[in-house]
């Protein structure tokens, strides 16, 4: 379930209601308490992350919590804005040829190329580096070439993974226990044609629900943090108007 946040903005811009947040937080209270416990504790404390402004880093990941249901999810995150680019569910996030196709699509939508890219050291960002490093080949500034792209550990790609936990908390923890319990009911086993006609009935639902975060998402605004040289603001708008 949502926090309650998100429920208020959802309420606000999907249905045109216009109630307190107090009684929304009241009513998620009482309807989840401990969906509302476990997001009052705070389990890390995080680095403080620097950004020069939008597009100095892309932070590209997959998300695995509804693989073992046959679903992958890959996301990309602009560390400055904290805008989603893209958020794209599908039979697989581990495919070189998926992920570039989707950074390929991000880049003609927005008609920018992002200074530098960060992702985990997965074969499947290979073919994805690989365009960042030709697109950025005749570049004249520092980072340009073979270093618009870094790798590193997953963990360490600290403005993703900090936005997996929160897409969890408001969305994937649906899937993942509506998926569970279709297994815990004999209804799925795991199986090659279970995942197929999982996907089959599911997956347009699904990528619906991943275009609607996104909406909600880069419409929300965003608390300033003391962990962050970046300013607080609604997504959008710190990318498209930064000062």
């Amino acid at each position: 379930m949502f926090g309650y946040r998100t429920m208020w903005l959802t309420l606000k811009q999907k249905h045109g209601l216009h109630v307190k947040r107090e009684t929304v937080m009241r009513m998620l209270r009482e309807l989840n308490p401990l969906g509302t416990l476990s997001r009052t504790r705070r389990r890390f404390v995080r680095r403080t992350y620097h950004s020069m402004g939008p597009n100095y880093v892309w932070h590209v990941d997959g998300y695995d919590k509804l693989k073992p249901f046959g679903i992958g999810i890959s996301g990309c995150v602009d560390g400055f804005s904290r805008k989603i680019m893209w958020l794209k569910c599908g039979p697989t996030n581990k495919n070189p040829e998926v992920i570039k196709n989707f950074f390929i699509d991000c880049i003609r939508n927005v008609g920018v190329i992002p200074m530098r890219l960060r992702t985990d050291c997965g074969t499947e960002n290979g073919l994805m580096a690989s365009v960042q490093y030709t697109l950025r080949h005749d570049h004249s500034d520092y980072y340009a070439g073979d270093k618009s792209h870094m790798f590193g550990s997953s963990m360490s790609n600290q403005r993703i993974e900090s936005w997996w936990s929160i897409f969890r908390n408001q969305r994937t923890q649906f899937w993942m226990d509506l998926f569970a319990d279709l297994r815990d009911h004999g209804h799925f086993n795991g199986t090659h044609e279970h995942q197929c006609l999982l996907r089959f009935c599911f997956m347009t639902v699904l990528q619906a629900d991943l275009v609607e975060c996104v909406h909600l998402w880069n419409r929300h605004r965003i608390r300033p943090s003391r962990l962050a040289s970046c300013p607080g603001g609604i997504p959008n708008e710190l990318y498209s108007l930064p000062h």
